[in-house]
């Protein structure tokens, strides 16, 4: 089994801390970079399963004292397709045969 050492750092966060995106590298046991990973989440209330309006200060203040990325972004955009840069479609539903 190889052991791999994972850093995080915070590339980017809206204003009001409700969206977030991280960059995870992963290296190898003799430094070695082996994968990149970005992550781009929000802060969910699971009791109603919607997104946060309001980020606690505690939860802002534990953000702020992640590493950040080289090029982190201090506003994301507001909306998600924004965030993604797409642009949500619809599926064409082919019958069942």
């Amino acid at each position: 089994m190889e052991t791999l050492k994972l850093s995080t750092e915070l590339t980017g966060l809206s204003e009001g801390g409700r969206f977030f995106k991280f960059c995870h590298n992963s290296y190898k046991e003799i430094g070695q970079y082996a994968a990149l990973s970005e992550i781009l989440d929000a802060w969910t209330n699971l009791n109603y399963r919607k997104l946060l309006s309001d980020v606690s200060n505690i939860l802002l203040e534990a953000m702020n004292h992640l590493p950040r990325f080289e090029d982190f972004r201090m506003h994301l955009p507001k909306k998600i397709p924004d965030l993604l840069n797409i642009r949500p479609k619809d599926l064409k539903i082919e019958p069942y045969v």
